[in-house]
Order: C-alpha cells, then sequence, then structure tokens
C-alpha cells in the first residue's frame, strides 16, 4: 500500500514539477523580454515627443539638418549607450528572481500603458519615422522640381540678357567680390573659398526653399529698422544688427521658441530678467510678469540685446583687445559657455576659423546673405511692397496713480489701440491699460507714444492726476 502511494504521489508530482520548471524558464524569458521592451518604450516616448514636436511645425520652418536629426534617431537604437541600457534592464540575480517577478509584475501595473502588450510602442516610433522621412524625401523632390524648373528657363534665356533666373542670381554680386565686403567692422575673408561657398549657400536657401519669408523679413525690416537701429548707434553697436532679428524671431515680437525664448531677440527669461555684467552701463535686465513682459517691447529689448552682445564681445575678447562682432552673435545663438569653450580649444577670436554646432556655423553666414540681399535687392529680384517706418516718442520712468486705458490714450493721441499695442508691445494680451498697481505694489512702465505727441501726452497726464507724486 505504502509503495503504491508513493507512486501515486511520483506520478502527480514529477510532471507537475517538469511543468512548473519548464513554465519558470518561460516565464523567465517573457519577463526579461518585456523589461527590454520597457527600457525601449521610455526611451521611444522621449523621441516620439521629439519628433512630434518637429511635425507640428511647418516644413518650411524646420531647420536645413533635420534630415540628419531624423537619421541620428533612426539609428539610436543601434547605440551602444542604448544597448548598455538593454543588457542592464535584462540582468537579475538568479538567486531573487522571486522578487525580480514581484517587482517586475508592480512595474508592469504601475507604469505600463493599457495597451502595451497589444501595441508595440517602437513599431509607432517606426512608422512615425518613416512617414516624416517621407515627407522630407517629398519636400526634397519638390524643391529640386522647383530648381531643376528654373534651372530650364536659364537655357531658354538670351545669353546676353543674363540675371533673369535665380541660378544667376544666388551669387554674391560682382562688385562686392571686386571692392571687398566689411561687415560689423570686419572684413569678411571672401577670397576663402569655404567662406565664400557658405554665405553663398545661405543666400540660395534664402532665395529659393525661404523666398516668401526672405520677402515677408524684408517689409518687417523697413517697418522696423529706423526704431531698432537708433537704439543700437545710441549703445554704439554696428548697424548690421538692425537684421538680426529676422533671424531670432522674424521680426515678429510674439513668437515663443521651443526653449521658451520670446519678445523681437527671443530672451529666455532667466537671461532676461537678470545681468551677469557689473558695469551698470551693460546692464541688460528687464521686468517679465503677469502684466507686462518687456521682450516684445522692440526699444526695451533692442537696448537689452545691444548691451548683452557688447558683453559677450567683451568677455570673448583676450586682454585689451576686444572679440569679434561675428563671434559675439555666434555666441549670443549658442550661449556664452560654449563659444568661450571654442575659442579656447581653436585659439582663435575668429568665427571662421572655429568648428561650431551646425546651427551656429549656419547663422552667422545667413546673418551676412540676408545683409547682401537687402541691400541688393534690384540685383536679386526682390520685390518688396513700401511701407511706412515705425515712429514713436518714448516717455521712461512713468508711475500711475490709477489705471490708463489705452482707449483713453488713443483718443488722446488721435491714433487707433492697435497701434499703441504695436509700440507698446510689453502689454499682455489681456491688459487693456496701463495698470497702476501689482500686488499692491505701484508699477513703473517705459512708454511709448506716436511722434511728436510726447509733451502733450506728459501734459495731459499731469492734469488729469495720472502721475504719482
Amino acid at each position: 500500500m505504502t509503495r503504491l502511494r508513493n507512486t501515486v504521489i511520483l506520478c502527480i508530482i514529477l510532471p507537475v514539477a517538469l511543468f512548473v520548471m519548464l513554465a519558470t524558464d518561460a516565464v523567465k524569458e517573457e519577463l526579461g523580454v518585456r523589461t527590454r521592451l520597457l527600457s525601449m518604450y521610455y526611451l521611444s516616448k522621449q523621441l516620439a515627443a521629439e519628433v512630434a514636436l518637429a511635425n507640428s511645425r511647418d516644413p518650411q520652418e524646420l531647420p536645413p539638418n533635420y534630415g540628419r536629426i531624423l537619421d541620428d534617431y533612426s539609428h539610436i537604437l543601434d547605440s551602444s549607450a542604448f544597448q548598455e541600457l538593454v543588457s542592464i534592464s535584462g540582468h537579475f540575480p538568479e538567486s531573487s528572481f522571486s522578487k525580480m517577478l514581484v517587482s517586475r509584475f508592480m512595474l508592469w501595473v504601475e507604469n505600463l500603458p493599457g495597451d502595451f502588450f497589444s501595441v508595440d510602442p517602437l513599431n509607432q516610433l517606426a512608422v512615425t519615422l518613416n512617414m516624416l522621412e517621407k515627407m522630407q524625401r517629398l519636400n526634397n523632390l519638390e524643391r529640386e522640381k522647383l530648381l531643376l524648373k528654373h534651372a530650364l528657363d536659364c537655357l531658354y534665356q538670351n545669353p546676353q540678357e543674363p540675371g533673369t533666373c535665380w541660378q544667376t542670381v544666388r551669387k554674391i554680386p560682382e562688385i562686392v567680390l571686386q571692392q571687398g565686403l566689411d561687415f560689423c567692422g570686419e572684413r569678411i575673408p571672401l577670397a576663402r573659398p569655404d567662406v565664400r561657398k557658405r554665405i553663398e549657400y545661405q543666400i540660395a536657401y534664402l532665395l529659393t526653399d525661404l523666398r516668401t519669408t526672405t520677402t515677408t523679413w524684408l517689409t518687417r525690416r523697413d517697418r522696423y529698422t529706423q526704431a531698432i537701429d537708433a537704439i543700437l548707434k545710441a549703445e554704439q553697436v554696428p548697424s548690421e544688427f538692425t537684421l538680426l532679428p529676422a533671424l531670432e524671431s522674424g521680426y515678429n515680437r510674439r513668437v515663443v521658441s521651443p526653449s521658451m525664448a520670446g519678445g523681437w531677440w527671443q530672451f529666455v527669461k532667466p537671461t532676461a530678467i537678470q545681468t551677469l555684467s557689473k558695469d551698470p552701463d551693460l546692464d541688460w535686465s528687464l521686468q517679465i510678469n503677469s502684466v507686462k513682459d518687456e521682450r516684445r517691447d522692440l526699444a526695451l529689448s533692442t537696448r537689452s540685446a545691444a548691451r548683452y552682445l557688447k558683453w559677450l564681445r567683451q568677455k570673448l575678447g583676450r586682454g585689451d583687445r576686444p572679440g569679434s562682432w561675428l563671434t559675439a552673435a555666434a555666441a549670443y545663438n549658442a550661449g556664452f559657455s560654449e563659444i568661450k569653450h571654442r575659442t579656447n580649444a581653436y585659439n582663435s577670436l575668429e568665427f571662421w576659423d572655429m568648428k561650431l554646432p551646425i546651427e551656429t556655423e549656419e547663422y552667422v553666414p545667413r546673418w551676412i546673405a540676408f545683409y547682401l540681399i537687402d541691400r541688393n535687392r534690384d540685383f536679386y529680384e526682390i520685390d518688396v511692397p513700401e511701407i511706412q517706418p515705425l515712429e514713436f516718442d518714448t516717455i521712461e520712468g512713468v508711475r500711475f496713480s490709477q489705471d490708463l486705458p489705452l482707449a483713453h490714450l488713443a483718443v488722446l493721441t488721435q491714433t487707433s489701440v492697435r497701434f499703441l499695442r504695436e509700440i507698446n508691445g510689453s502689454l499682455t494680451r489681456d491688459q487693456t491699460s496701463f495698470r497702476a498697481m501689482r500686488n499692491n505694489e505701484p508699477l513703473t512702465y517705459t512708454i511709448h507714444v506716436p511722434k511728436g505727441t510726447k509733451d502733450e501726452v506728459m501734459w495731459m497726464l499731469k492734469t488729469k492726476k495720472y502721475l504719482r507724486d
């Protein structure tokens, strides 16, 4: 009887034990796969967010190196860093298998979406990337068709009548090559093939891919450059910097970048509100609060940008020798620390002698290319409609005893509220007046009024008792 009972028990327990052993190996293998997928899932979500941000923008606004960015994303799963992440996530000591089982199960329950086991996030990422790459190929194809069309137009032109197609008008004008190009008080080395090629590439880019945008920039440049130039001259900054807001914001005060830089000159908030200069004459601080954002004030932000650029040039110099204005502009784009590191690494203060981040490599040549197009509009066949330059008077240090409605100021100065908002861009959209107080504290304003009305406005403010004593 005992032998029979032992035999029965053995027949029951042995298959169960074998099943459990086999099932354990299968579960371990499945768990290892799922853990690797979990690591991939979080990485893919980060990449997908980047791709979605780029996909939400107009293809014409994407940087020229966007194809390289996509290529980097598509190969990131093969990188050694990612493979190391996978190997770490799949490695657990055998002795702690039970704890590993429980911890992984909790990880699934608490972190994974409900459709994780039915939807492959990596496959979704691949589909998104393939779609974006396809869009890019289509855009490149359309661009090639456009260039081919104008190349064919060149063939039909009478050889004695050059300069009628883009193939012949996207180079540096011959007279500039003969006389040389002075930019920001510095001689641009056009004799160097690499420098000339970089500038001509940006001329071609602005006249083909961004032709409509370039025309818009030039129109806005005619509107705002007079006001900008007056401030730059007062701050002793070269007038060529009047064109830099085209690259920063497109002369649009409402533009906000993905890094939350805003205003005409695209200051990020930490840089805008706190100056790093110990020289009061280089204090570029701006006020940003719920009532106003001075990054959107043309005069105030331009003065701050000029002082910031002067500080950058000073810091990028050596001894008594100031740095290059071009290098200062590069630091404005890439950041002071980045450019300072490059000047030390390459032992040079010249922009053209350093290898820089790709965006900055294109930033300064594009600025120069836009300058050449602006100075040679007829040569490049750019037709820009005439527009009235923006003019206004400025009153600084105004403190109100009561709110001043924009509508009242518009009636007094015989202008529109829209125009007052344009010249007083620091006011937030929901503000319909210059508020006197914020959090029980008086506010101080720099206000702008139509040209020639400054004295009349000040008399009215005093008469109507709008000003604090």
